[in-house]
């Protein structure tokens, strides 16, 4: 099973369904991993996110980009908050 075969699995296990982006809280349980971690991999450029407003979303290209292991995000560069 490839990334984006088990990203959209874990997706519809979790009643999300498939989606072009998601939010934070429901990429942190898509990856298996905590909120806080979640925002330290985009905050330093680790995991690409789109901010609309006040909110970040998670394109799911990215979240299975991530899940294959690629890790660090081309062109890129980390920021603080």
């Amino acid at each position: 099973m490839n990334a984006i075969d088990a990203l959209k699995a874990a997706a519809e296990a979790n009643g999300y369904g498939v989606k072009a982006a998601y939010t934070p809280p429901q990429a942190a349980k898509l990856l298996g991993i905590g909120e806080s971690y979640l925002y330290r991999f985009i905050h330093s450029g680790r995991l690409r996110a789109v901010r609309v407003g006040k909110r970040f979303y998670i394109p799911a290209s990215e979240l299975a980009r991530f899940l294959e292991g690629e890790q660090d995000t081309p062109g890129v560069e980390a920021r603080g908050r």
